[in-house]
């Protein structure tokens, strides 16, 4: 099912902040108004969200990860309209992760 809202995530609920999958073990969630942060336990990871925000920062353990439009290390967004976003993270060092 996990997958399902990782391959689309215009199905997952609207308007809040969701962690749809990981790859790996995620300790921690907090979700916030505009921030989202989680600790990833395994290097070389993926995440994929569904934000009630467009972030303007996505930082793992204090370093700033770039936008990409490709498969390397970095974060991918799209709009999903109404103000909602997927995100995809994919990071190497484990570690805490920050999203706002």
């Amino acid at each position: 099912f996990y997958h399902a809202f990782a391959a689309v995530p215009e199905w997952a609920p609207k308007r809040t902040n969701h962690i749809l999958y990981s790859e790996g073990i995620l300790k921690d969630p907090l979700y916030e108004d505009r921030r989202v942060r989680y600790t990833a336990t395994e290097e070389n990871g993926t995440e994929y969200l569904r934000l009630a925000f467009k972030p303007s920062s996505v930082t793992v353990e204090g370093s700033i990860l770039k936008e990409t439009v490709g498969n390397g290390t970095g974060y991918m967004i799209k709009s999903l309209g109404n103000g909602d976003y997927s995100l995809i993270i994919k990071r190497i060092p484990k570690g805490k992760v920050i999203i706002e």
